[in-house]
């Protein structure tokens, strides 16, 4: 698992905890505040780990705001689920 969102503060924590608590990976907790930057790193780490499965957790968006869609749809381009 992988946190994208650099938009809550304690997001990537939360998500590494639960990792912990269910016995998943979960991607390193990033400094970088770029969405892309983050997936691009996961999927390097997943495919080198040979994952089968790879749940990107992206920040909550309202279809109203077109920056958080925009990078929604940045991250299906990149991720190609």
């Amino acid at each position: 698992m992988a946190s994208l969102d650099t938009y809550r503060p304690a997001a990537q924590d939360q998500l590494e905890v639960l990792g912990k608590q269910v016995s998943i990976d979960t991607s390193p907790i990033s400094s970088s505040t770029d969405p892309l930057e983050i997936c691009k790193n996961a999927l390097g780490q997943a495919r080198s780990n040979l994952y089968d499965v790879l749940i990107l957790d992206t920040a909550g968006r309202l279809h109203t705001n077109q920056e958080l869609m925009r990078e929604i749809s940045a991250v299906k381009n990149l991720s190609k689920p």
